[in-house]
């Protein structure tokens, strides 16, 4: 029987954690587990303002509390920022990003005890996570007596009911009906996250091959315009794929994700979000570790529709010869990117198939 733990009486929690879209994904089996354990607690988030949304979205916070850092962590601006943080007074403040900022923010806060997530020394080149990035923000909660996840470790985020209409209307236009397309997410901000031009022309054509009944969505940001130009979609004359690159706002784009037969995803924010309004998934993992920040497992499902009938697959070259990985940098130290080239484009047709066979 769990014992009693330290501060059995909170009423009001701080969560801290700047960005980016997968890392404030990760953070909602924490969000969950706080519910579950301190029933009516009034949760406030602190972000990146341009991400709000996402927090929003999640559907387990009473407030965000989007923050400019060009403009509002300053020094003339602090004694503004810290009237916004300090609006209410909070029992628990949750550090969950160890960079010098969000320490500060989590003092600046006053709230009467602060936790920091732990940092994962074995965690390196050549050396794997021993706990998922969900895990380790849990973790954080340990000086509390709550050892692990109180509901699971699958992701939350509701697009609005507005962006799910978008959705519907915009299939409606194409001719596409829901589940009856593959959506593919191949844009990366990093390039070594960044699968070649030329091996996702070869899926798209075989993809096409394979399920001729099945149209091809190409969705990302405004970023990705330049990468997907050198793709040459245009050169494989199909009229059943359909390049929305830079048109569709992202609760629309999760929308879609979970209408779809199968997502495909670079290692990015929309490929969490797909896993969080449980898309049949196939993620592709360059420099990175898919055992740290990897899709998680499948969730409940939205409201209405059908839920992945399996887990997301990871795809990572199996190659023993690059003691770099796991690497967070941006640039490829190597300079060849190989990590990310040698995810061949039939492997992943191949999960796409096991996905529509499920």
């Amino acid at each position: 029987m769990r014992g009693p733990l330290p501060c059995p009486h909170m009423k009001s929690i701080l969560v801290i954690r700047w960005g980016a879209i997968g890392d404030l994904l990760m953070t909602t089996p924490l969000l969950r587990t706080l519910r579950q354990r301190w029933p009516g607690v009034h949760i406030s988030f602190a972000c990146d303002h341009g991400l709000a949304g996402v927090v929003h979205a999640t559907g387990l916070v009473d407030e965000v509390i989007g923050i400019d850092k060009r403009t509002e962590y300053t020094l003339t601006t602090l004694p503004t920022l810290r009237r916004r943080l300090r609006v209410r007074p909070y029992d628990l403040a949750l550090d969950l990003q160890p960079v010098f900022r969000s320490r500060f923010l989590a003092w600046l806060s006053g709230a009467q005890r602060v936790l920091h997530v732990p940092r994962d020394p074995q965690f390196g080149p050549g050396r794997p996570a021993r706990r998922t990035a969900a895990e380790n923000f849990i973790a954080v909660l340990g000086p509390l007596g709550v050892g692990g996840p109180l509901d699971g470790l699958h992701l939350s985020y509701v697009p609005a009911q507005d962006a799910q209409q978008r959705a519907q209307t915009l299939l409606d236009q194409l001719g596409v009906p829901a589940g009856r397309y593959v959506l593919v997410n191949p844009g990366a901000s990093a390039a070594n996250r960044r699968w070649p031009a030329d091996h996702l022309r070869q899926t798209l054509r075989e993809l096409r091959s394979r399920h001729p009944d099945l149209a091809v969505l190409l969705l990302g940001g405004p970023g990705d315009i330049a990468q997907f130009e050198a793709i040459d979609v245009q050169s494989l004359q199909d009229p059943k794929i359909h390049v929305l690159i830079g048109t569709v706002d992202l609760q629309t784009t999760a929308s879609l994700m979970a209408l779809s037969a199968t997502t495909l995803s670079t290692d990015t924010g929309p490929m969490h979000i797909a896993a969080a309004v449980n898309a049949p998934l196939v993620a592709l993992f360059g420099p990175t570790s898919p055992a740290r920040t990897g899709p998680a497992p499948r969730g409940p499902g939205l409201e209405g529709l059908a839920r992945a009938r399996m887990d997301p697959i990871t795809l990572q070259d199996a190659s023993t010869d690059l003691a770099c990985r796991p690497c967070d940098q941006r640039d490829c130290a190597r300079g060849d990117l190989a990590c990310i080239h040698r995810v061949s484009p039939l492997t992943v047709v191949d999960a796409v198939a096991q996905q529509l066979r499920a």
